[in-house]
């Protein structure tokens, strides 16, 4: 009996948007303008080849092994032992990730909106929700995502009724920062656009054509990258190149000074939306983190482990000593982090698994004589 495939192309294409879609669209401006100055924008350009090329190398590694989420090439080429050990310290790096974007919206929360709330009472109510939703079918997940995604069309809409007062000069001279600076900006926008890297466990879950799902796999990379293009353009045509280096959320700020009679506070209903934004985000880590789980312990489910896994990632959270500066810390320490997982070592995977099969093969060949 065949088991039927969850997920269309569509819904992986949802999916993954939603993944990448957090944390950093806040203060993405700012981070690249700390590098880049006004050629931030072209830093993401470069972060978005960056992301397609290894996008590609991710098609290419699971189109070798039919059937096979990340969790199980691992498995196939190093073995139970070794391939369980490497699974381990993949689920340890998506529950980093998932601390970080659990603390940091901690953080902005707690300052814009509820100052008075501890922090540890927001981070629980996000994360329990979060991890209710990641418990669910892959399919549900998808279904939910695809409900909230119209919310990102009114993010794309606010920030237009900032351009009576915006001036586009501010970009000029293009290109005018050193190539260098520019390279080293593209690093912090790659950052900000990961979660791209659920596709190794959510592409064998997709019922489609190869290319379907390629094709799905990629316009989600370049949804994201022209997404955050166009927030990064808005808030440098809004903000001096003085003044943008002085704002640590221009998002916000650039939203907050839109003049509406009925909402007075337009940054607030901004973050509302938001808030959806980094909950499915934490669902999706949540999520590829509870199969990895369910992998390691021989289950063919994860629902399991799913309110244990959060006790873990609130615990964790609750770090002593935490503040603004140690959060910002453990940030810079996963994102290095995040080029091995994300980057190296999925690269080296596809090149030993050609050897390995290169080898199998040659194996079989000679047991035939």
């Amino acid at each position: 009996m065949v088991t039927k495939k969850p997920l269309t192309p569509a819904k992986l294409f949802f999916l993954v948007i939603q993944t990448q879609i957090g944390i950093g669209v806040l203060s993405l401006p700012f981070d690249l303008s700390q590098e880049a100055k006004h050629d931030g924008w072209i830093s993401l350009l470069l972060a978005g080849v960056i992301v397609q090329f290894f996008l590609a190398i991710y098609y290419i590694l699971l189109k070798r092994f039919p059937g096979r989420n990340f969790y199980g090439i691992l498995i196939c080429l190093f073995g139970n032992l070794i391939g369980k050990i490497l699974i381990c310290l993949y689920l340890l790096y998506f529950s980093a990730v998932a601390v970080v974007i659990l603390t940091r919206f901690e953080e902005i929360v707690g300052s814009w909106v509820l100052p008075e709330t501890p922090s540890w009472l927001i981070g629980f109510m996000l994360l329990f929700i979060a991890v209710y939703l990641a418990r669910e079918p892959i399919v549900t997940i998808a279904n939910f995502v695809i409900l909230v995604t119209p919310l990102l069309l009114i993010l794309i809409v606010l920030p237009l009724f900032t351009l009576e007062d915006a001036n586009p000069l501010f970009l000029l001279p293009v290109a005018h920062t050193d190539w260098k600076k520019i390279l080293l900006g593209s690093r912090e926008a790659v950052t900000a656009m990961l979660g791209f890297e659920v596709i190794l466990i959510l592409y064998p879950m997709v019922n489609g054509a190869a290319r379907a799902v390629r094709k799905a796999a990629f316009l989600s990379g370049l949804f994201t990258v022209l997404f955050y293009v166009y927030l990064t353009i808005m808030s440098y045509i809004y903000f001096s190149p003085n003044e943008i280096e002085l704002i640590p959320e221009p998002v916000l700020y650039l939203l907050k000074a839109i003049p509406f009679q009925v909402i007075e506070r337009t940054d607030l209903l901004f973050l509302s939306l938001w808030i959806v934004s980094v909950f499915t985000s934490i669902a999706a880590y949540a999520y590829v983190s509870l199969v990895g789980l369910a992998t390691l312990t021989n289950q063919t489910y994860h629902r399991k482990y799913g309110y244990l896994y959060a006790s873990c990632i609130f615990l964790f959270s609750l770090y002593p000593g935490r503040s603004k500066d140690t959060i910002l810390a453990f940030s810079e320490f996963v994102s290095q982090l995040s080029f091995g997982f994300i980057f190296l070592f999925p690269s080296l995977i596809l090149i030993i698994s050609f050897f390995i099969k290169k080898r199998r093969a040659a194996n079989e060949t000679s047991t035939t004589f």
